[in-house]
């Protein structure tokens, strides 16, 4: 069980499996890029392919998720296009007095041995709190109808803790930390790899600490102020074993070879770094006014090694000598992706509080910064390293792009009666492509594909129009949305450097519509 997996019942999010451990979601036919996801406030950002950046998470440390379907949001920052999913941990509680309280978790799972344990233990008095949690999961290849699922075992655990001071009224320290790791976990028929290759993460890790400082009852018309700074450091190695064995026959003087791709070896580190200012105030005694500035930032690092056995035959096919070839490459150039923001959105009601009105304003700029790249960074030939190979070229050349961006939503609640409500929504989006869609080079053997650095700005604008109906034995919510893109960033077929490739462009327009009941 992962949070996708939760989430998949709520109307309008679809599951995106990449095996069993690794699960995204879709929201209204966008996924990943366009889907903010954030816990406690802090982005998770990583690569795309076979992100899994949702089963990075403890999932009996979720106090709860706030999932927001479109562009309905200026506080969360540009590039929810698709959507937001929140994740808010549990977080303890004060007491009257020195209390302390626990719980333990046990499960077990035949499909697949999995074996789960997990724990949590509070304390806390009348002026500060604390919180350490922790978990455990194994499991085996999973059993179906059709037999034994190979390649689809998992190992991880994780650690976090919470501490929050009040060291005088109305003031509070929180400081966080959360540490997931992932080992030895299998991608069975991931949809990026050939269905004949063996892939696993065999290290994966996420880690976060967060220091927040909130004053509330300042005054009566601004009531808080809060002030939150948070890093978070994701490590991702994948090794993928292709079984790709190529015949090369003899020609130009050259003999014929045999060239087996023992295995690929990516790995990257992702740093971010989240900052955020926020006041709220009370004006005109019925406007909730958020307003603030917020900075994020993703660092990205990494490189991945290519595996070769060449074999020389002779005429009879024979093997005359063998060549073990490292290739080094660089898949994303180490690059930076900057986003400074401010931020207001109000909350007010009119017509005796029949009507409720929230509107929001943004304006964001973003850099983004990317080295210049070379391809193969280097080669080692039987034990012999070579940092500039015959067939070495520039693939990318060193990069400084930035983009500005507006974006606003407005949403309405219409109370017919205390059961019946309507509900209209507009929102208007914005995203900058990615460091992976600008930039991305995989060679897949027989298809490459490629970024496009010079992509332009994704932009939508969307309506949802909704009715919920409540009573104590029925809840109805039905929503109907349409959205329209401009610059959608796809893959299409095309050609590079006289290969088949698939490259990222910008399509002219994208139409998503349709309904959640």
């Amino acid at each position: 069980m992962s949070l996708p997996d939760i989430l998949q019942n709520e109307p309008g999010v679809s599951l995106l499996r990449d095996g069993i451990w690794g699960t995204e979601i879709s929201i209204r036919g966008l996924n990943r890029e366009n889907i903010i996801t954030l816990i406690d406030g802090s982005r998770i950002a990583t690569s795309t392919d076979v992100a899994a950046r949702l089963s990075l998470i403890n999932l009996n440390d979720i106090e709860r998720v706030e999932v927001i379907k479109g562009a309905s949001s200026s506080i969360y920052g540009s590039g929810a296009t698709g959507g937001i999913v929140n994740i808010i941990t549990k977080s303890p509680q004060l007491y009257d007095k020195l209390s302390l309280s626990g719980n333990i978790i046990g499960e077990y799972n035949s499909v697949n041995d999995l074996s789960v344990f997990a724990g949590s233990i509070y304390s806390g008095s009348s002026f500060w709190s604390t919180k350490l949690s922790g978990s455990y999961r194994k499991a085996n290849n999973t059993q179906t109808p059709n037999g034994e699922l190979k390649n689809s075992q998992f190992e991880d655990y994780s650690f976090s803790g919470a501490l929050n001071i009040f060291p005088i009224d109305n003031h509070r320290l929180k400081i966080d930390y959360q540490l997931f790791r992932a080992d030895d976990v299998c991608i069975p028929g991931a949809s990026v790899f050939p269905n004949t290759a063996d892939v696993r993460y065999p290290f994966e890790r996420r880690e976060l600490i967060s220091a927040g400082y909130e004053i509330q009852n300042i005054s009566k018309t601004f009531y808080k102020l809060s002030a939150k700074y948070s890093y978070q450091l994701i490590n991702r190695e994948v090794e993928n074993i292709p079984y790709i064995v190529q015949n090369i026959p003899a020609s130009g003087g050259n003999p014929a070879r045999r060239v087996s791709v023992l295995k690929i070896t990516p790995s990257a580190d992702h740093k971010n770094n989240n900052a955020t200012l926020q006041g709220n105030f009370w004006l005109f005694d019925s406007h909730n006014l958020a307003a603030g500035f917020d900075y994020w930032d993703r660092s990205y690092n990494g490189e991945r090694e290519r595996y070769q056995l060449i074999e020389v035959l002779d005429s009879l096919g024979n093997v005359v000598s063998t060549t073990n070839q490292i290739t080094g490459e660089i898949p994303v150039p180490d690059s930076k992706y900057r986003s400074l923001g401010i931020f207001a959105q109000d909350e007010f009601k009119l017509f005796d509080d029949r009507l409720s009105t929230t509107l929001g304003l943004r304006y964001d700029f973003i850099n983004i910064a990317a080295e210049k790249t070379l391809n193969p960074v280097y080669t080692i030939t039987n034990g012999v390293l070579n940092t500039n190979p015959p067939n070495q070229n520039v693939l990318w050349d060193s990069t400084d792009t930035n983009n500005s961006s507006y974006s606003a939503n407005l949403g309405f609640i219409y109370s017919i009666f205390s059961s019946l409500d309507l509900t209209l929504g507009l929102g208007s989006s914005f995203r900058s492509p990615s460091l992976e869609e600008r930039f991305q080079y995989i060679d897949q053997g027989s298809v490459v594909r490629v970024g496009n650095p010079e992509l332009k700005p994704e932009k939508g604008q969307s309506v949802d129009f909704g009715i919920r109906y409540y009573s104590d034995n029925l809840k109805i919510l039905s929503s109907f949305f349409y959205s329209h893109f401009n610059d959608l960033v796809v893959e299409v077929p095309g050609t590079y450097e006289g290969r088949n490739a698939l490259i990222k462009t910008n399509i002219g327009e994208a139409r998503i519509y349709g309904f959640d009941f």
